[in-house]
């Protein structure tokens, strides 16, 4: 029962969300360096932009996917650095997870619950989700291993 607010904003910057007013937050974060999801988007946000954006024009001013804002740890985007471009997608990585934790945080309410779905099989990846996790001011008071692949299926065969 109640009012149900749809909104398209950032994760990192929930300003319509009043402090402490949330009862749960559930969240199945970006997959560290797995996944491109900008990128993939590309090929359906053109089309949905000649379709969806005429309706909500707002919501696809821009050609493409916004790649630059995009919590994915993504050396690409750091080239130009050589060597130290895995480092730097791995820092803004931790630091666009960070933001987006924060805020999470802040519209949290004292007694709501805070979940998060992540798979990756690097210890890496934990550690820096870990980290934008704890130093946006959450306590990580327990963890539960799910098998999300069967063992059998040819692509995990052997590995």
């Amino acid at each position: 029962p109640g009012a149900v607010r749809v909104s398209a904003l950032n994760a990192a910057s929930l300003s319509p969300v009043d402090d402490a007013s949330v009862t749960l937050v559930c969240i199945d974060p970006p997959y560290y360096d797995n996944v491109m999801y900008a990128e993939l988007a590309d090929f359906f946000y053109v089309w949905e932009r000649r379709t969806l954006g005429l309706i909500h024009p707002d919501l696809f001013a821009d050609d493409l996917c916004d790649k630059d804002n995009e919590a994915v740890m993504n050396p690409a985007r750091f080239a130009e650095f050589g060597r130290r471009a895995k480092h730097l997608a791995a820092q803004d990585y931790e630091r666009k997870m960070e933001a987006i934790f924060a805020e999470a945080h802040r519209v949290l309410r004292d007694d709501g619950v805070r979940t998060v779905m992540f798979t990756h099989k690097r210890a890496e990846a934990w550690d820096t989700l870990g980290m934008a996790l704890m130093e946006a001011g959450f306590v990580i008071e327990t963890s539960w291993p799910v098998q999300t692949e069967r063992e059998h299926s040819l692509h995990q065969a052997d590995k």
